[in-house]
């Protein structure tokens, strides 16, 4: 469905029924902008949802719940101050490899998400934002 507000800004929204307890809640989920989201594109988002929705899928609390999930960043942090106690070089070398490879690609995902495809994904963003092969290959020793 597509909603105009008076200002002219036009956003798609999916509008499903969700089973909550033994009741049923109408949900409103969006897609996108109009300036963004072609109806195409809508209409191929609405399709990939019904089955999730028609098998007990919640996409809005799905996605209310990854945006209150703890990061992969705030894991590793939570890990590093509060984890077993690791030795002070140990440490260090830690926070630099989180710092430099792995948090700018997969720091804000929330850390339940995080796919085997997220993790190789360091190298490559490292590669596509100009880091030099051979440092890539040198931290993968």
């Amino acid at each position: 469905m597509l909603h105009v507000l008076p200002s002219g800004t036009a956003t798609w929204y999916f509008h499903y029924d969700a089973e909550i307890g033994k009741r049923r809640e109408r949900r409103k989920l969006k897609i996108g902008r109009l300036d963004e989201v072609t109806l195409a594109q809508a209409l191929g988002e609405a399709e990939r949802l019904r089955p999730l929705i028609r098998q007990g899928a919640d996409p809005v609390s799905q996605k209310a719940a990854n945006r209150e999930a703890l990061t992969f960043a705030d894991l590793a942090a939570e890990r590093l101050d509060k984890g077993d106690p690791l030795r002070p070089g140990t440490q260090r070398d830690y926070r630099h490899v989180l710092g430099k490879d792995v948090l700018p690609a997969i720091g804000n995902i929330p850390a339940t998400a995080v796919t085997r495809d997220d993790v190789i994904r360091g190298p490559r963003y490292h590669l596509e934002h100009g880091a030099p092969t051979g440092a890539l290959i040198q931290r993968a020793r």
